[in-house]
């Protein structure tokens, strides 16, 4: 991407589908530098072959951009670096720890001389845990009575017979039968797996890598798996084969995870950027919390300016409101732009120049319709949040399930300034508080 130079560029630039590659280094904002410095430390000091690093934050705080970043001349020095993107190799709502360990293999041989051994390796693999499954199956058949399941098992084993290859990995995103029959070859020994995968990455080490060089994988995306069960199944109950894997890993998870689980405590890097809309419009704050408020708008205004040739396609009160409402997220911040954008040329008829606040209005307007549909139905636990800035201090289950919910879908926003708090995201606040004083009437 170039940075835009008039209101259609600007809408493309600003396109919220759109992530900041290495190749759009111009147009980008280092606002995560205070914690980038010191994970680049602890990977340059690390001594533990198989370290995982798990990265929090919320959707949309610009953790996927930040760690396309990191590696700089020293990273690059220590490691081979290599990325995982989930939303290129995975189904990301039906994802099982099977498919995560198939594909880190499967990137790593990709278009080097280990190609053929891990295929052949896996197929090994497969014929073993066959048979185990085949005769776990048989040991369990009423054989006078099970005629009908027999058959079925029974072609499903023949259909579980084709080789592993380039093409299954290809087509496995998109195939949900294959990779549910995958998993229940593998999910039988998942230890051999893992020592199969350790043994690739050995390979790749001794193989394909410079000898002086430590393996980095990066596997994002996971943090956007949005089903519960599946997110407990990938990174808690499975969580061990993470740390199995030898290599080190910086793996995003959910920001709902370490409040719920103290396995993600130690080495948690925390994403954290937000804006208090509530403080921006009052006066009487300290100094200490007025410099922090316009070091944080500073920032962020410098993330949208990288963007644009010349800062004055927004006027100054559309900057600060899109600031306001973005919450300091910054996948909202960039869609509010968006939307802006979008109204600034369909009521000029193309011709717009400048984006102004009635245009950001519109924007968040757009953007505020499509959330309080989600928002609905759990106005009572937003009215808490909005009032208290924490759950209930006797949730129930669903209050539970609700809250990670609210998180997952960015209608809350979580906040750690010494301790962790929330706040309704800026964009429903509005309707938040409507709903509120209708309950109360």
């Amino acid at each position: 991407m170039k940075k835009a130079s008039n209101l259609i560029e600007i809408s493309q630039v600003f396109d919220p589908q759109k992530v900041l590659t290495l190749k759009d280094k111009d147009l980008h904002q280092d606002i995560y530098e205070s914690t980038i410095k010191p994970l680049k430390m602890k990977l340059l000091i690390n001594q533990i072959p198989s370290k995982t690093f798990f990265i929090c934050g919320q959707i949309g705080m610009g953790k996927s951009t930040a760690l396309n970043y990191l590696p700089d001349d020293k990273i690059n020095k220590k490691f081979d670096v290599k990325y995982l993107t989930g939303r290129e190799l995975f189904a990301i709502n039906d994802i099982d720890i099977i498919d995560i360990l198939l594909m880190l293999g499967f990137e790593l041989i990709k278009d080097t001389s280990l190609e053929d051994r891990y295929y052949e390796g896996l197929n090994k693999l497969k014929d073993i845990n066959l048979e185990t499954l085949k005769i776990s199956k048989e040991q369990t058949w009423d054989f006078e009575n099970d005629k009908e399941e027999r058959k079925e098992i029974g072609a499903k084993l023949n259909l579980l017979v084709s080789k592993f290859d380039g093409k299954v990995f290809k087509n496995l995103k998109m195939n949900e039968r294959e990779r549910q029959s995958i998993r229940e070859i593998f999910s039988i020994d998942k230890a051999n797996l893992i020592d199969f995968i350790n043994d690739i990455i050995s390979d790749y080490k001794n193989e394909v890598m410079q000898k002086d060089k430590d393996l980095l994988l990066i596997i994002d995306d996971l943090e956007k798996i949005s089903d519960k069960n599946i997110i407990k199944k990938v990174f808690v109950d499975d969580n061990w084969v993470f740390h199995k894997i030898n290599c080190v890993k910086i793996i995003p998870i959910h920001i709902f995870l370490p409040r719920t689980y103290s396995m993600f405590n130690n080495d948690l890097i925390d994403f954290d950027f937000r804006i208090e809309a509530n403080k921006l419009d009052k006066s009487e704050l300290s100094k200490e919390e007025k410099a922090k408020i316009d070091t944080n708008i500073n920032t962020l205004k410098n993330l949208i300016k990288a963007r644009l040739i010349d800062e004055k396609f927004i006027s100054e009160d559309a900057y600060t409101e899109i600031i306001k409402y973005s919450g300091g997220n910054i996948r909202q911040l960039i869609e509010i732009i968006y939307q802006a954008s979008i109204n600034q040329l369909t009521i000029s008829d193309m011709e717009g120049t400048v984006i102004t606040i009635e245009d950001v209005k519109w924007g968040v307007s757009e953007i505020s319709n499509r959330l309080s549909k989600a928002a609905d139905s759990k106005i009572r636990l937003l009215t808490q949040v909005a009032k208290h800035h924490k759950l209930f201090d006797v949730p129930t289950e669903k209050d539970l399930e609700d809250f990670d919910s609210l998180l997952l879908d960015n209608l809350i926003f979580f906040h750690k300034n010494g301790t962790h708090w929330y706040d309704v995201n800026p964009i429903i606040q509005k309707t938040v508080e409507v709903y509120a004083k209708s309950d109360n009437n």
